[in-house]
């Protein structure tokens, strides 16, 4: 009986890793996704909408299950980001793209990097990898900002870099919560 307990204990908590693993996966998808919508390899923003969407439910879904187990500031942001996710999804569906709703687009992204370098400048037990993940996403965030409001479209490639890092370190930081990987 002990022995089924024990199995049972393990197996919710490989699935609440798996969880969180999922959210930080679907995080850095995202961003790369958001990087590729101002790069000229992206001829239809509109086919990135799927694929953001789920990204932001799995990050609203992993943020709430991170928030049932008292981790407060993976919650937060996986929250935080994915409804973010969303606002952009709403904003991809916009067709006009005149300076005014450029920069109000800027300021917005502007906003959201400020936030996520203060995020990633705090303290907490989430590990380096997912602050360093915060720093790059404040990164691309803000490179976007510039790309929006000052109209630097040559900043395109750096956007993507920071996107391709941003993706990279969103799967270093999942393979570090794997169960597999600490048994």
């Amino acid at each position: 009986m002990a022995r089924s307990s024990t199995l049972a204990a393990a197996k919710l908590h490989d699935g609440l890793m798996l969880t969180r693993v999922a959210g930080i996966l679907a995080f850095g998808l995202a961003v790369l996704l958001e990087a590729l919508v101002v790069t000229p390899f992206c001829s239809s923003s509109r086919a990135l909408l799927a694929p953001l969407l789920l990204a932001a439910v799995v990050q609203i879904g992993a943020g709430l299950n991170e928030w049932r187990h008292e981790r407060i500031l993976e919650s937060v942001v996986l929250i935080a980001f994915g409804l973010f996710t969303c606002a952009q999804i709403s904003q991809l569906g916009q067709s006009s793209a005149t300076t005014a709703n450029s920069l109000a687009q800027g300021a917005f992204l502007l906003f959201w990097g400020i936030f996520a370098a203060l995020v990633a400048a705090q303290r907490s037990d989430c590990g380096r990898s997912f602050h360093l993940l915060l720093a790059v996403v404040a990164t691309s965030l803000l490179l976007k900002a510039l790309v929006l409001v000052l109209a630097w479209t040559a900043l395109w490639p750096l956007l993507l870099l920071a996107g391709v890092i941003s993706f990279a370190l969103a799967i270093l930081t999942g393979l570090r919560y794997l169960p597999v990987l600490h048994s």
